[in-house]
């Protein structure tokens, strides 16, 4: 059972990485993009 715990908490620490690299990734995006007035 505890192996399925720490199976679970990796996958989702593995994902919140995922998903904060691309918000960054497209944070730098939108800068880059976004014109200068």
């Amino acid at each position: 059972m505890s192996k399925k715990i720490t199976l679970f908490v990796k996958f989702i620490s593995m994902n919140l990485l995922l998903l904060l690299l691309t918000v960054l990734l497209f944070q730098t995006c939108s800068d880059d993009n976004s014109p200068t007035e």
